[in-house]
């Protein structure tokens, strides 16, 4: 049992909702006042904003993606691109977001090969070897795809660096 603290009603723990924050913890509301404050939040709002569910921040709708049936998205398109991003580097190389942070600051928000500072327009990508798995670190998209290129075979590299070398 737990009492909500807007309708001040003890109720059973099924009469709330998860709180998104923080793992296996009940929301101080119950659903019964989430819905009524959620439905008097919407009636006072213009037909032109909407409010994101996961930021919580109220947004022009044109803000918001459009879903297969027509419907305006839930969540904004900051937040959605934040998702996709969080979810690509989780099923891709099997590391957080916080983890590749980690590592732009570790090399000081440069490429490991040719040192150039990454841009606010520009990630760096994530290296890594086709046949283990292995991240091997951050590089411009220069020399990624320099290097996807060249098939990470040393060989092909030497070749090529002994080819710049004889015709300079």
């Amino acid at each position: 049992m737990k009492k909500c603290i807007k309708c001040k009603l003890l109720k059973k723990l099924s009469d709330f909702g998860l709180d998104n924050r923080e793992k296996d913890k009940k929301k101080t509301y119950c659903k019964k006042c989430m819905n009524s404050y959620y439905t008097k939040l919407k009636e006072q709002l213009p037909k032109s904003m909407k409010r994101c569910s996961k930021c919580k921040i109220i947004k022009d709708k044109k803000l918001f993606g459009i879903d297969t049936k027509g419907y305006t998205r839930s969540k904004c398109k900051p937040c959605e691109k934040i998702r996709a991003r969080k979810n690509h580097l989780k099923r891709t190389y099997g590391i957080t977001l916080e983890d590749y942070d980690k590592m732009v600051e570790l090399q000081n928000n440069k490429c490991k090969i040719c040192n150039k500072q990454s841009s606010i327009w520009e990630n760096l990508s994530i290296d890594h070897c086709h046949n283990t798995g292995k991240i091997r670190g951050l590089l411009c998209s220069l020399c990624n795809s320099a290097i996807g290129k060249f098939k990470d075979d040393i060989k092909l590299l030497t070749s090529a660096i002994k080819y710049l070398k004889d015709n300079s």
